[in-house]
């Protein structure tokens, strides 16, 4: 008579393991849906004109910033080269441009 009960309690042994294993992948689950912030995107396909607005907003600030710090770079850039260069070659080479178009508009 001992060995059902080793039997029934081997088997409810096993079927705890498996809810243990269960509720380990539903936590798992659990923690992936929330660092995905799915409410997040949900909100998104609710009210497509504020990820609209939202975009527009980011592409004129990414814009902006990619002419300031072009702007920024290019200066120093000329600066250095100003330095560098001796600014009668750069005169010569603004002169010469300047009696091209003054060759072109007399044609």
């Amino acid at each position: 008579m001992n060995q059902p009960q080793d039997h029934s309690l081997t088997d409810l042994v096993e079927k705890l393991n498996e809810v243990a294993a269960l509720n380990s992948k539903l936590d798992q689950l659990g923690r992936h849906f929330e660092g995905s912030r799915l409410e997040d995107v949900l909100q998104n396909f609710a009210n497509p004109w504020r990820v609209m607005r939202i975009n527009f907003l980011v592409g004129l600030s990414r814009g902006i910033g990619l002419t300031l710090g072009t702007a920024f770079f290019l200066g120093i850039f000329i600066f250095l080269l100003s330095k560098i260069v001796t600014m009668p070659v750069v005169g010569e080479y603004i002169a010469e441009l300047l009696e091209w178009i003054d060759q072109y508009r007399t044609y």
